[in-house]
């Protein structure tokens, strides 16, 4: 940066400082003191940071030393970095094994519903649900916001033994 006066006092020194009392700013980024630029230190997670607040300083050397300080908001964009998880029904070793219906259930009844969630917002939040293996029991899949239900299309007895 330039500065009206020359030599060593025209030099700036650049610093930052913490805003947020409960995050030290220094672990996540520096600044360079002599050009100002801000580099990050370490990756950012958005599940435990949204945003933080940092103060940045510029001071000359002149006689006597002037200074002039800007806040800086930054806040961090969320990626796709955690995988969904099944909350119901509970999988084992990652797969459900069985879903017990009675041989007596009529057409819409329901088989299960699956429930899952995803730590990431936004759009990396939204989940979709798909079936692996249709079986030949005629099964309808349904989608609401939170969940994935099976149905039953047929009864049981109007299959063939």
């Amino acid at each position: 940066m330039l500065h009206p006066e020359a030599g060593d006092k025209a030099k700036i020194m650049y610093s930052i400082s913490n805003i947020n009392s409960n995050i030290s700013v220094s672990t996540y980024v520096s600044i360079n003191i002599e050009t100002g630029v801000l580099s990050a230190q370490r990756p950012f997670d958005y599940e435990k940071s949204k945003e933080f607040v940092l103060q940045v300083s510029a001071k000359d050397n002149g006689s006597p030393s002037l200074s002039s300080n800007a806040t800086l908001l930054i806040r961090i964009v969320d990626q796709n970095d955690n995988a969904p998880k099944i909350l119901y029904p509970l999988p084992e070793n990652g797969l459900v094994m069985f879903e017990m219906a009675p041989l007596s259930s009529e057409p819409g009844s329901l088989i299960t519903k699956v429930v899952a969630v995803d730590e990431d917002s936004g759009h990396n939040a939204w989940l979709s649900y798909h079936l692996m293996q249709i079986l030949e029991l005629g099964i309808m899949e349904s989608l609401s916001n939170c969940c994935y239900w099976l149905l039953f299309i047929y009864s049981f007895s109007s299959f063939p033994n």
